[in-house]
């Protein structure tokens, strides 16, 4: 679904520069990345610290962070027989879809069905909303790319780097939610994942809402579950 509030500037390639992903926008008007900076630097100012939709991406960001760190604080071994394990992966490398990642000291690769469902388990976190789908699409696999005529990097882009992903998501709401706001949300915290927990740089992220639920009883539980 579009998410938009108010008359949006003339667009960048009208002037020959470079298309910019769209901003997910709050039913406040306010951009869901602003209100997520303020956030994460605790730098609310009076609208943010009373907005109830502001006050949901601020919930969504404490989720998340909260999560980058239990993540970089979990102590990893190394598991017996993993050398084996990675000729193993190498030998089968082929077999598997793999997204490129952007890396400072050379190539790295993951997995489409990891890096999605990483994205998935994050918008999980967000009250009042359940992920149903989510794929990640290159750049080479859009219908309708993106050109970049020069071939140089676009803004904050490093040289060599691939232009930014598409992320498509489904996701179910609770009954009652405000659908302009949960979609600015779950592109917010799909952009914010993918940059903290994977490196993945997102061009932009479509959100179709597909489905309601009730909303929980007393006990946590949603009604009319048992």
């Amino acid at each position: 679904m579009a998410v938009a509030s108010g008359d949006p500037p003339d667009p960048p390639e009208a002037y020959g520069g470079r298309p910019q992903r769209p901003v997910p926008r709050l039913p406040c008007g306010r951009p869901a990345a602003r209100v997520w900076d303020s956030a994460a630097t605790g730098r609310l100012d009076t609208h943010e610290r009373t907005c109830q939709y502001c006050q949901a991406v601020v919930t969504d960001q404490a989720l998340l962070a909260r999560a980058a760190r239990e993540l970089s604080a979990d102590p990893q071994e190394p598991l017996p027989g993993l050398l084996e394990r990675v000729m193993s992966m190498v030998r089968a490398e082929l077999q598997h879809d793999y997204l490129p990642l952007p890396a400072r000291y050379g190539p790295a690769r993951v997995e489409h069905g990891p890096a999605a469902g990483l994205l998935r388990h994050a918008v999980d976190q967000m009250p009042g909303v359940r992920a149903r789908s989510c794929r990640i699409v290159l750049p080479d696999e859009q219908p309708n790319p993106r050109p970049h005529e020069d071939g140089a990097p676009a803004p904050g882009q490093l040289p060599g780097q691939l232009p930014g992903a598409l992320v498509r998501l489904t996701v179910a709401v609770v009954f009652g939610a405000d659908l302009l706001s949960v979609a600015a949300r779950a592109q917010q915290m799909v952009l914010a994942a993918a940059e903290q927990l994977l490196g993945l740089p997102i061009e932009a992220v479509d959100v179709e809402v597909v489905d309601v639920f009730p909303p929980p009883d007393r006990d946590g539980k949603a009604k009319g579950s048992s």
